[in-house]
């Protein structure tokens, strides 16, 4: 066959799907052996100081903004917000990392944040 009859009988169509097909495979490896690599770095952390935040970053920062870039899943609903680590820190530094007597209430972002990174 000649390019015309490819060209007639959708060859050229179907080898670009394919082409885009093996692309987004490739790219979907390529995201989870970035998880992947992530967590294991999170892993390798554990017991040391950076391990809260490495934890929190991936969680409420990284996950975050992946979740918020889909955006057929916000058209119906309000996008989560990105928590800053840092900011979290600062705000609820006079906050004592125990458990309230009054264990029933909601606690705040701040108690939830000092709770959450004391160890």
């Amino acid at each position: 066959m000649d390019s015309t009859e490819n060209a007639e009988n959708g060859w050229f169509g179907t080898l670009s799907l394919q082409a885009k097909s093996d692309w987004e495979t490739a790219q979907e490896i390529e995201d989870l052996r970035k998880e992947a690599q992530e967590l294991n770095d999170i892993r390798q952390s554990m017991g040391s100081d950076e391990f809260p935040r490495k934890v929190f970053e991936k969680v409420f920062q990284k996950d975050i903004e992946r979740l918020r870039g889909m955006e057929d899943m916000w058209k119906s609903r309000q996008k989560p917000d990105v928590l800053e680590f840092d900011k979290l820190e600062s705000d609820s530094s006079s906050i004592e990392p125990t458990i309230s007597s009054t264990d029933q209430r909601v606690w705040t972002l701040g108690e939830n944040f000092v709770v959450f990174k004391d160890r």
